[in-house]
């Protein structure tokens, strides 16, 4: 599984990407698969990649949170 550790500044890699707003679909269609790309992110975002499932210990807790996050 690849790792996707996403910048403590990825709002800012998403700030110019214009709102959408239905009539202008293709530009931001284009700049938000960019960012997407850019944020090593577009696998997981397409459904290619998807999270583990929860494996829980004996008090309940979740056992494997690092490997979710990842």
């Amino acid at each position: 599984m690849a790792e996707h550790a996403v910048p403590d500044n990825s709002m800012r890699a998403v700030s110019h990407v214009p709102k959408f707003d239905g009539t202008n679909h293709r530009e931001w269609n284009y700049e938000i698969d960019l960012c997407f790309q850019n944020l090593d992110i577009a696998d997981v975002v397409l459904g290619l990649e998807l999270c583990p499932d929860e494996d829980y210990d004996d008090d309940g807790d979740i056992a494997n949170e690092t490997e979710i996050r990842q």
